[in-house]
């Protein structure tokens, strides 16, 4: 049999304290492997102030996640104002996002209550405010309007989504 040297840099913290100091210990190979698959198991069991620790250090990077992710554009605020209900029908649909916008690749439409295209034309981002999408409209009767916006933002990320308005009789 082979002799060999393991060297104990960081002793198991449930170890007696006088194995708890460096040690040389000289074994044979089939002892090697008994010390190698207790230091495998050793591993599975996640002690639960090292599993705190870990689960401390996801958090803190989901939560910088989140942070990057508001690099996207999203909707801030529209007019008409989402859900709301107004008096006279609009000529034009306008939103603004948190971010500049490309307007070739950024769209709206409004859709009546049967789904019917309401657009009277293509939407375009205002060139003194390249975070404000407008559309116009077809005069609207009253009723009920979806609108659905897809736009890319200048960081290269696409986001959507929709909204109804009203517009009363």
């Amino acid at each position: 049999m082979r002799n060999f040297t393991i060297k104990h840099l960081q002793p198991h913290p449930e170890e007696p304290a006088k194995r708890a100091s460096r040690r040389m210990a000289t074994g044979t190979v089939e002892q090697a492997a008994i010390l190698r698959d207790a230091r495998k198991s050793a591993l599975l069991r996640m002690r639960p102030e090292v599993f705190r620790t870990l689960s401390a250090s996801l958090l803190l990077l989901l939560l910088l996640g989140v942070g990057a992710a508001h690099a996207h554009a999203f909707l801030d605020h529209a007019d008409p104002r989402v859900g709301n209900t107004v008096k006279s029908p609009p000529r034009a649909v306008a939103l603004w996002f948190t971010q500049n916008l490309e307007s070739a690749f950024s769209t709206i439409e409004v859709l009546d209550a049967n789904g019917a295209r309401m657009n009277a034309g293509n939407a375009s981002v205002d060139a003194s405010d390249r975070k404000l999408l407008r559309v116009p409209v077809k005069v609207l009767p009253a009723g009920t309007y979806m609108v659905k916006w897809h736009v890319l933002s200048v960081d290269t990320h696409t986001t959507e989504g929709n909204f109804t308005f009203h517009v009363a009789p």
